[in-house]
């Protein structure tokens, strides 16, 4: 019987211990290419991308054709994504059209 609640409170006492460590969660860092002024969304085509930016809103303020597929694997292209997007979005906000390009492109502003 004295073995069975020392076997009892050991198991008591072992959940205790493990209980703070499964509460905790993990806060991962936000990636450098994130922006707090809006988003991006990209397909790729075949032979083309099309990137559209968009605001925090969720409107649409500027889309750009590039004649080659981007690869979004790479950091250096999330980065020059997000440096359009606050171009595009700075220049939205001002009412002008969207200044920069990715590479070769067909650049369409979208009116208000």
């Amino acid at each position: 019987m004295k073995r069975k609640i020392l076997t009892i409170s050991a198991g008591f006492i072992l959940w205790l211990f493990t209980l703070p460590a499964t509460a905790q969660e993990d806060v991962r860092p936000v990636p450098s290419w994130v922006s707090d002024r809006g988003y991006w969304v990209v397909e790729n085509n075949v032979n083309a991308s099309i990137v559209y930016f968009y605001n925090n809103d969720n409107q649409l303020v500027y889309k750009e054709r590039v004649n080659s597929v981007l690869n979004m694997d790479r950091r250096r292209t999330k980065l020059r994504l997000t440096k359009l997007l606050e171009q595009a979005v700075t220049a939205r906000e001002k009412g002008k059209p969207a200044q920069g390009s990715l590479v070769d492109k067909t650049r369409v502003y979208i009116d208000k």
